[in-house]
């Protein structure tokens, strides 16, 4: 379960993020099934490649630092709409 600390810090992170990136939404904050001390930000990110590189480089920065601030894990997950799976 995500904590109320944990959501507030993740929709900041957001925010954050989506100030740098504005084309981009949020989908969803989930637990991972694999850690549940780590947090999962899904953002719908309908950009290009190299653009996507850029924002995940800026993501793990501003998660770094919540990493080092909080002690909590986050990761931002993209995923591109314009993509389909063949």
């Amino acid at each position: 379960m995500i904590t109320e600390e944990r959501l507030r810090l993740a929709q900041e992170l957001f925010a954050k993020i989506q100030a740098r990136y504005p084309e981009i939404s949020l989908g969803r904050i989930r637990q991972s099934p694999e850690h549940p001390d780590d947090t999962w930000l899904y953002v719908i990110a309908p950009m290009d490649e190299d653009r996507e590189m850029e924002m995940f480089g800026y993501a793990a920065e501003l998660e770094s630092d919540l990493l080092i601030e909080y002690d909590y894990h986050f990761c931002t997950m993209p995923q591109n709409p314009t993509l389909v799976a063949a």
